[in-house]
């Protein structure tokens, strides 16, 4: 989660999710703060909702105005999702036997 606080949401999404912001958005100045809205945030920054119904303009995160996530910031997010929303305080997951730097034999 540090890394995607630190690449993401401090250079993208800070400058309006922070506490008191003048638009009730939500903050994400701490991993609970991003956890609590992260699947919401997750359909508003790739455009469909969980049903596959596309996001409104209004919704669709970041707005037009502010700085556009690239595709490594959308890639940084889905890793994170993918890997469990982890905080960062715990151990790495094992990788999959068979795959290259695991040890758990294979190819």
């Amino acid at each position: 989660f540090a890394n995607l606080k630190a690449d993401v949401l401090e250079r993208k999404c800070n400058e309006c999710h922070y506490s008191g912001n003048a638009t009730d958005l939500p903050p994400f100045e701490t991993y609970r703060d991003f956890l609590e809205k992260a699947d919401g945030t997750r359909f508003r920054v790739f455009g469909l909702w969980g049903d596959g119904r596309p996001v409104s303009e209004d919704d669709v995160m970041p707005p037009e105005e502010a700085p556009a996530l690239t595709d490594g910031d959308k890639a940084r997010l889905l890793l994170w999702y993918s890997d469990g929303k982890r905080d960062g305080t715990e151990a790495p997951k094992p990788l999959p036997p068979g795959r290259p730097g695991s040890s758990g034999g294979g190819a």
